[in-house]
Parts: structure tokens; sequence; C-alpha cells
């Protein structure tokens, strides 16, 4: 917490604001694809649920090759723990053999509104 000094209608009043980290750390987006047992093992599902708990948008799908690919877009500091949990973690089923994260960029502003999964193969 930091303490700020403000002038209301010509008294001091001391407030507390909070310093919203989330808000000052930069958006974040990459691409991602999983390989390993992560199809038939709910690994969509959780990546969404976490996704969601994390507050990143974008999407997840299975891949015709057999990994689960997608694109994950968020604050900072939120999306280093997304990358985390793809490389080590994954659904309870799921055996995570390699994680390749592509195109990471800044972002001005997100482009996904939610985080979805696909049921199609892409």
């Amino acid at each position: 917490k930091q303490w700020y000094q403000r002038r209301v209608r010509g008294f001091s009043s001391y407030s507390t604001l909070q310093t919203n980290t989330l808000a000052m750390s930069k958006l974040k987006g990459f691409g991602f694809e999983v390989f390993g047992k992560v199809q038939g093992v709910y690994f969509r599902q959780y990546t969404c649920e976490t996704a969601e708990k994390l507050g990143i948008v974008g999407w997840v799908a299975n891949s015709k090759r057999g990994t689960v690919v997608g694109i994950a877009q968020g604050q900072e500091n939120e999306i280093e723990k997304f990358k985390k949990w793809l490389k080590e973690e994954g659904s309870p089923l799921s055996k995570i053999e390699q994680t390749n994260i592509e195109k990471e960029t800044d972002l001005e502003k997100l482009e996904f509104d939610k985080f979805t999964y696909m049921a199609a193969y892409v």
C-alpha cells in the first residue's frame, strides 16, 4: 500500500490507494504448442480454467498432429504463471513432454474478450 495525501474542498485528508500492480504491468501475448499426452486428458478444459483464474484471454485447440495449440494474452506477471503451468503442470492426467512458446509480443490492448477452447482440430 502507498499513502497519498490529497486536498478535498479546502481540507486535507489521507486515503489509502493500493498500487494496482496488474494495471501497471505490461500486456503480453504469445502462441504455444504443447507436446506429449495432451489430447483426451481434459488438457483444453484445464487450460481454460487456469487461464480464467489468471485473467488470461485467448484460445486453445487440439491440433491434427496430436498436440495442443493456442494463443494467450494478458498481464505480464500472469502470463509468466500461465507459461509455467503450460510447461510444468497441465491437466492431472496429461504428460507434458515439451512446450514451445512462440511469437511473444508486447500488446497495446487485448485482442480477445475471454479464453475459449475450440472443439474442432486446427
